[in-house]
C-alpha cells in the first residue's frame, strides 16, 4: 500500500484524538486558574503553532499566504464568534464533568447542518437527519437525572459555544479565497487577547507562583489539542477532502467522553450511557451517509467518463 495515500488518514486519525484531550487537560491542569485566563493560555499555545506554521509555509516553503479583501467583515466575524465561543466554552467546562462536557460537543453537528440549510440552502437526506436526530436525543438524554429533566448552567454554556461553532462554521465558507492558516491562527490570536482582557475586566484573581507549572502546561496543552491537531486536520483536509475530514472529526464527543470516564474514574447516571449510545449511532449513521456520499460521486465521475 502507498504511505503517502494513507497518510492524511493517519494525520486525521490522530488529530481526532489529540483535540479529545483538550476537556480532559482543562479539568486537570485548569482546575485552580480560573476560567477566562484557562482560555486565555490555551489559545496562546495554538496561536504560536499557528505563527510556527504561517512562518514555516510563508519563509520556508514560499508559499503565499493569501487574504481576501473582499470577505474582510466574514474574517472579523469568525474572529469575534471564536473568542465569543471560546468564553461560553471554558465557563461551562468549569462547571461540568469531563465526560458530559465532550459529549455535548456533539451539539455543534446539529447546529451547523440547520446553520448550512439556513444560509446556503444545503439539503440534507433521510440519513443525514436520522443521524443528527440521534445525536440531538443524546443531549436530550444527557439532561435527565436523579431529580428529573434539568439542564445546569455548565451544560447550556456549552451548547451555546457549539452553537456559535457552528455558526462560525458556515461563517469561515465565505472567507474561502483567504489561507485557512491565516484565518485559524488569526482567529487563536484575537481569542487569547480577547480572554486574557476579559479575565482582567471581570477581575479573576492572580495565579499564584506555585500553580505557574499548571499555565505553561495549559499553554502546552492549548498548542497540541487547539494548535498541532486542528492543523493536521486542516493539512489531511486538503488531501481526503471535507467530507471524510468532517466525518472522522466527528468522533471526537465520543472518544473525549470516554477519556474522560478513564481519566477521572467517575460514575456517571445511566442516562449517560444512553446519551453515549445515541451519540455512536448518529455519529456512525453520519459518517456513514458521508462514505455513501463519497462513492456516490466517483461511481457518477466514472459513469460521466
Amino acid at each position: 500500500m502507498n504511505f503517502k495515500k494513507i497518510l492524511p488518514f493517519i494525520f486525521i486519525f490522530l488529530s481526532t484524538v489529540i483535540y479529545s484531550f483538550s476537556v480532559p487537560f482543562i479539568k486537570l491542569f485548569g482546575s485552580d486558574t480560573p476560567p477566562f485566563l484557562n482560555s486565555s493560555l490555551m489559545y496562546m499555545g495554538s496561536a504560536l503553532i499557528a505563527a510556527i506554521v504561517i512562518f514555516y509555509r510563508k519563509v520556508i516553503k514560499g508559499i503565499p499566504i493569501k487574504f481576501d479583501k473582499k470577505s474582510t467583515f466574514w474574517f472579523i466575524a469568525v474572529c469575534l464568534i471564536e473568542a465569543l465561543a471560546g468564553g461560553f466554552f471554558i465557563l461551562g467546562v468549569s462547571k461540568t464533568d469531563s465526560s458530559t462536557s465532550s459529549l455535548l460537543q456533539s451539539f455543534q453537528i446539529i447546529c451547523a447542518a440547520l446553520f448550512a440549510l439556513i444560509m446556503y440552502k444545503e439539503k440534507n437526506n433521510i440519513i443525514t437527519w436520522t443521524g443528527i436526530i440521534l445525536v440531538f436525543g443524546s443531549a436530550i438524554a444527557l439532561s435527565f437525572t436523579e431529580t428529573g429533566f434539568h439542564l445546569n448552567p455548565g451544560a447550556l454554556y456549552i451548547l451555546a459555544a457549539n452553537l456559535l461553532w457552528a455558526f462560525d462554521n458556515n461563517c469561515a465558507r465565505k472567507c474561502a479565497k483567504t489561507d485557512v492558516f491565516l484565518t485559524v491562527g488569526s482567529k487563536c490570536a484575537f481569542t487569547f487577547i480577547a480572554m486574557l482582557v476579559l479575565s482582567n475586566i471581570v477581575g479573576e484573581p492572580v495565579v499564584p507562583s506555585s500553580n505557574y507549572l499548571n499555565c505553561v502546561l495549559m499553554v502546552l496543552s492549548g498548542a497540541l489539542c487547539y494548535g498541532v491537531a486542528i492543523f493536521m486536520m486542516y493539512s489531511a483536509q486538503n488531501q481526503i477532502g471535507v467530507s471524510i475530514t468532517a466525518a472522522f472529526f466527528g468522533m471526537n464527543p465520543f472518544i473525549g467522553a470516554v477519556l474522560g470516564l478513564l481519566i477521572f474514574q467517575t460514575t456517571p447516571y445511566y442516562t449517560f450511557y444512553i446519551s453515549m449510545g445515541l451519540v455512536i449511532l448518529g455519529l456512525g449513521v453520519l459518517i456513514l451517509d458521508q462514505f455513501l456520499q463519497i462513492r456516490k460521486k466517483k461511481k457518477l465521475a466514472n459513469a460521466s467518463n
